[in-house]
């Protein structure tokens, strides 16, 4: 019995676009960026810890116990060179990668663009604008024969109003000759009454 016929057959995996495995790449590549540099700070620390080991020997009479710690510190130099190779390497990868990805982005942007302007260019006819022009053209010619028409309407209604504003007017200056009461003759006289103030009060009584 086919046990793999029990849960379907297995869908194949669509292939990735180039965009998402430069994705992809620049991801694991950072990983090993991140891992290369934990690598390298523990190959200097132990390298660092071997030569104080190094010394401590020396200083107190075993050469031959400093010669192999020696030895020891110059492996994980080498090591660190390895390290620092690869690392210069991928960091390098990354940055191509990094920029041939933002080109690509930049292409499809174009390629798109172009695309688009295309297919609006598809549905512009120039014979379609030119009677369009025409139309236009025309309704502004109608507008203002309209506006002409209710220009000559307007003055139709203003006929006679010169007239009619001269009459007025006339009547208007008959109306200012009418002589009006003299305000004189109301105005009543009052007598010229005297006041005095304290001071010449005091001085009156004074001289009294």
């Amino acid at each position: 019995m086919n046990i793999a016929g029990l849960f379907g057959k297995k869908k194949k995996e669509e292939p990735k676009s180039k965009q998402s495995k430069a994705i992809q790449s620049i991801g694991e590549l950072d990983k090993g960026i991140q891992d290369l540099e934990a690598q390298i700070d523990f190959n200097e620390k132990r390298a660092n810890a071997i030569q104080e080991e190094a010394k401590a020997k020396l200083k107190a009479g075993d050469k031959n116990g400093a010669k192999k710690l020696l030895v020891k510190r110059k492996r994980h130099l080498e090591q660190i060179k390895n390290y620092e190779g690869a690392l210069s390497m991928m960091e390098q990868q990354k940055m191509m990668l990094e920029s041939a990805d933002a080109m690509g982005k930049m292409y499809g942007t174009l390629s798109n663009a172009t695309s688009a302007l295309k297919d609006i260019q598809k549905d512009m006819d120039v014979e379609k604008l030119e009677k369009m022009r025409e139309d236009m053209e025309d309704i502004k010619d109608t507008q203002n024969e309209m506006k002409e028409f209710f220009a000559e309407y307007a003055n139709e209604d203003m006929e006679g109003i010169e007239d009619d504003l001269k009459e007025l007017e006339d009547e208007i200056d008959q109306d200012d000759k009418v002589e009006l009461p003299d305000a004189n003759k109301n105005k009543i006289h009052q007598p010229n009454v005297e006041v005095k103030n304290d001071d010449e009060k005091e001085l009156e009584g004074f001289l009294d």
